[in-house]
């Protein structure tokens, strides 16, 4: 998969990234079909905040569809996370 990686103040890449899979069953795996930064991420392309690694994935504003959901996860289709957490189980 691909991903907006920081590599370094006002430094950054699309990188290949590994596939992710199911760690946990509450996991869900989404199939990003668009995605942006957002005001938060400025501040780590700013290199504002020192603990910021090279390589770390920018976006966690997205839409996508869901490909694969862990056992105590309920059926979804689409989700949208407009913050880092969101409840996949919940139908748009």
């Amino acid at each position: 998969m691909r991903a907006l990686t920081y590599q370094g103040p006002y430094r950054v890449a699309v990188r290949n990234k590994a596939e992710p899979k199911i760690e946990h069953p509450q996991d869900g795996i989404v199939r990003v079909t668009a995605a942006s930064i957002c005001g938060s991420d400025l501040h780590l392309l700013h290199g504002l905040v020192p603990d910021t690694r090279i390589g770390f994935t920018f976006g966690h504003e997205f839409t996508g569809v869901v490909e694969e959901l862990g056992p105590a996860r309920p059926p979804a289709e689409v989700v949208g996370l407009p913050r880092a957490l969101v409840d996949v189980g919940r139908r748009f």
